[in-house]
């Protein structure tokens, strides 16, 4: 089944609200997204941006 097309926003939505990261630049967050895949980033570098609180 194949997902659907997120677009940067929805993406950061996601990133903050399902898997807890904490975004306080949502500009540079887009610019990063845009550069390395969704994909890559939650597979590979999230761990360290993760809200502790969470």
């Amino acid at each position: 089944m194949a997902k659907p097309f997120l677009s940067y926003d929805q993406q950061i939505n996601k990133l903050t609200g399902e898997k807890g990261l904490l975004i306080p630049d949502c500009d540079y967050a887009i610019a990063i997204l845009k550069k390395t895949s969704y994909f890559a980033l939650i597979c590979g570098y999230k761990d360290p941006f993760k809200n502790p609180i969470r």
